[in-house]
């Protein structure tokens, strides 16, 4: 039977740091201090770190809103956080999301926001500042996530940081057929894709064939059309992948009464989406704007609140349930089991079944009651140096 030809994986963020992606604690270092002067807010509405660049605003374009993005993140750290309490992003996120859904502004953020209007002489309203600070605060944090990778086909020898999850898969992929669930927003696990380990055995959801959707992509001396791949749900290869979270290259398009998830690739601006439509026998690209904001899940509780809503999450999370049920075998690298709700999937689909075996890969044992249970096993020095012939044995 297929369900039981099925391994089911689950990845946190722990799986790419040996690539140079940032941990959680250095992500919230990098974002609770931001400096006006280290970031640029283009006239277009995207948002990036500068590191050394010169802003290519005018020096007296954008000044209000990154000044505002340092001076609240000031504000929370010096009067909502507890003395001794660390800056979380995502309970950031809460923080101000809530505010923002509620309509009801604490005193002294009220106080925060009136002084800096006065001093800055700003007229926006308290929503459309929190608004505009969230779309240059999740793209400041898909700025940390995006890495220029190298375009090529990963072939033998793997890289020694992946050897051992490259190799776990080509043993696993000659008889099962294997469904990676990645907590992640990068794109690393993309990129790993592109070698002989997955070759053609690889599907995320998303299809190019037949969509309407192009992109504009400028090189040096011309203009190219791209197409945008969307999603419709395709998983029927030999290996799948499902961002539960979301991705630092999802963006929503709206056109014709409808709204479809598109992946934009890395160059391509998500302001440039056009449609292909027929007009008297003659194809043609109309433009169609898109939210610059990539879409992914961020904020403790937040992003709880967004599984059972939408065209994309409930959609991924029943698939990652259904997963559960149908494999004997859970492969878990990277996650510290913080999300309350991913874990209760875990329980109420996966580990009642006392049949099944959890493997939990990381570099230092997590904390969590999960490892009590005797069908969950760890696995020592996370992915770049686990022993798969212990998983294999245990297989």
């Amino acid at each position: 039977m297929l369900k039981d030809k099925k391994i089911s994986f689950l990845l946190g963020s722990g799986f790419s740091v040996p690539a140079g992606y940032p941990t959680a604690k250095e992500l919230n270092e990098k974002l609770t201090r931001i400096r006006a002067d280290e970031i640029c807010i283009h006239t277009s509405r995207h948002a990036w770190f500068l590191n050394g660049q010169t802003d290519p605003n005018a020096g007296w374009m954008g000044v209000e809103e990154r000044a505002f993005v340092h001076e609240f993140l000031c504000f929370y750290t010096s009067q909502v956080l507890m003395p001794d309490e660390n800056f979380h992003y995502e309970t950031f996120y809460d923080y101000y999301i809530s505010i923002y859904r509620a309509g009801r502004y604490p005193k002294n953020l009220l106080a925060f926001f009136e002084e800096f209007k006065s001093r800055y002489h700003v007229s926006k309203e308290n929503h459309d500042l929190l608004m505009d600070f969230n779309d240059t605060f999740s793209q400041l944090i898909a700025h940390l996530l995006s890495k220029d990778l190298q375009r090529i086909h990963n072939c033998k020898p793997y890289d020694p940081k992946y050897n051992n999850f490259y190799m776990l898969l080509e043993e696993l992929a000659g008889t099962f057929f294997l469904h990676i669930h990645t907590l992640n927003h990068d794109l690393y696990l993309e990129y790993l894709s592109h070698s002989d380990c997955f070759q053609d055995r690889f599907d995320d959801g998303f299809e190019e064939s037949g969509s309407p959707l192009y992109a504009k992509k400028y090189e040096k001396y011309a203009i190219y059309m791209v197409r945008l791949s969307r999603f419709i749900d395709k998983y029927s290869a030999k290996i799948c992948l499902y961002k539960l979270h979301g991705s630092i290259d999802h963006y929503w398009c709206q056109y014709d009464n409808r709204s479809d998830l598109v992946k934009v690739p890395w160059g391509i601006n998500p302001d440039e989406i056009h449609i292909e439509v027929d007009k008297d026998g003659k194809l043609v690209y109309i433009h169609h704007s898109s939210h610059v904001v990539p879409d992914f899940l961020s904020g403790t509780t937040h992003k709880v609140s967004k599984y059972d809503s939408g065209a994309y999450y409930p959609v991924v999370l029943k698939h990652f349930k259904k997963n559960l049920q149908d494999s004997k075998i859970l492969i878990v690298i990277g996650y510290s089991f913080n999300d309350s709700k991913i874990n209760q999937y875990l329980e109420q689909h996966f580990l009642c079944d006392r049949q099944k075996i959890m493997f939990v890969v990381d570099v230092i044992q997590p904390q969590t009651h999960f490892i009590e249970n005797t069908n969950v096993l760890f696995v020592a020095n996370g992915v770049s140096g686990m022993d798969i012939n212990y998983i294999l044995d245990k297989i």
